[in-house]
């Protein structure tokens, strides 16, 4: 992921001049920052954890004073907001299987399924973004909430049935 389309997608300012241009992945658990990685300090006590981790950028919300200059220090208005804006950068290049299904639907698999690679997304936009953010691509996912899907940039799709 460019950094230019993290800064354009987030409209988050950057507050220092690395040398980096591009992030591998993203993470949100400084445990999971590795070398090239965005974290995304939902936590600020967090960020330290993710620079030593090998962090090339971080996206906060927080007041910060760069520490390191060749890392990406992007300041945005509010991490809850873009989310859903970030994620929808970050399908583009790791796509996940997300269907749109009635809340009924939703209850039903909550109640039946055990699996953890079927999830259900059901809570506020910043909620769901992370859990998609924080998935593998073997996870499946059912979502009600049409309006979220297309804000990621999914047309909402309901799943493939087949005949029993």
């Amino acid at each position: 992921m460019l950094l230019e389309n993290v800064l354009a997608a987030t409209g988050g300012k950057l507050l220092a001049e690395p040398a980096i241009s591009r992030f591998d992945t993203i993470a949100t658990n400084p445990k999971k920052a590795v070398r090239g990685s965005l974290f995304i300090a939902i936590h600020p006590e967090e960020i330290p954890q993710a620079v030593e981790s090998g962090a090339y950028g971080i996206l906060t919300d927080d007041y910060i004073t760069p520490t390191d200059n060749e890392i990406a220090w992007i300041k945005v208005d509010s991490l809850l907001t873009i989310l859903a804006k970030l994620l929808r950068l970050w399908l583009i290049k790791h796509p996940r299987k997300i269907f749109w299904v009635l809340r009924q639907h939703i209850e039903f698999i909550d109640l039946v399924e055990r699996d953890t690679k079927i999830a259900t997304l059901q809570s506020d936009e910043a909620a769901m973004s992370l859990e998609i953010l924080n998935s593998t691509e073997q996870q499946i996912f059912f979502c009600q909430d049409a309006d979220f899907l297309e804000h990621i940039g999914l047309n909402p799709e309901k799943p493939p049935c087949t005949a029993p």
